[in-house]
């Protein structure tokens, strides 16, 4: 699923909740990433995957410096498990595609499912909500 929208409208709090609720379905654990600096600047999807690698148990020095290597080491850690994985803060589909896009069979995806995300090609059909709020927030100008 992505969950598109204004900054500022709730998407990240929208997706987290969601997440929490769906939990139970993911037994092998939960992943998030949030792909955005604190200063602004978005995250090398290369330094996602090391995180979420690091998460998986894989030891430094075993992480490789490539992004195409993280990503097949990633799918390798994730075959065979159920993990609910959040990426927050998107700034384009080249910061999800990555980890993300389903791996050609008989590749595992990080997905139970195996969608496919806006752009990237494989089985299955992409989510897409646009998040928009529904009365003014009481921090909203005017």
């Amino acid at each position: 699923m992505a969950v598109s929208g204004l900054g500022g409208v709730g998407k990240s709090a929208l997706a987290l909740h969601a997440a929490h609720r769906m939990r139970a379905g993911f037994p092998h654990g939960q992943l998030y990433a949030d792909l955005r600096h604190p200063c602004g600047h978005p995250v090398d999807p290369a330094t996602a995957l090391g995180s979420f690698l690091r998460a998986l148990g894989v030891a430094d020095a075993d992480i490789p410096a490539g992004t195409a290597e993280r990503v097949f080491l990633f799918r390798a850690r994730m075959a065979g498990r159920r993990m609910l994985v959040v990426l927050d803060n998107a700034a384009d589909g080249d910061q999800v595609r990555p980890p993300c896009c389903p791996a050609p069979p008989p590749a595992p995806s990080s997905s139970p499912a195996a969608p496919s995300w806006p752009g990237c090609p494989g089985p299955g059909s992409s989510t897409s909500t646009s998040w928009r709020p529904t009365r003014r927030s009481p921090c909203s100008a005017g």
